[in-house]
């Protein structure tokens, strides 16, 4: 194998590795987003306000509505 090989090989490997460990953590964020939003609709079940669901998840308030939206609109049908 010549050093252009050797490089190629080492840019095609650097490559994958940078697409995986992206892939990797966007797939970590997005559990933990769902994981937030669980919680979410659980305390909206549970009566919570959205000023109390805010400060325990750190959603914004909009978040939250939209959260609710989405779970009257699944309730409907």
């Amino acid at each position: 194998m010549d050093i252009k090989e050797h490089e190629d090989s080492l840019k095609t490997y650097r490559d994958m590795k940078n697409f995986l460990d992206t892939a990797e953590a966007k797939g970590r964020a997005e559990g933990i987003a769902e994981g937030i939003a669980k919680v979410a609709r659980k305390l909206l079940a549970m009566g919570m306000t959205a000023d109390y669901i805010a400060d325990v998840t750190g959603l914004s308030k909009k978040d939250i509505k939209d959260i609710a939206d989405r779970q009257e609109a699944k309730d409907r049908s």
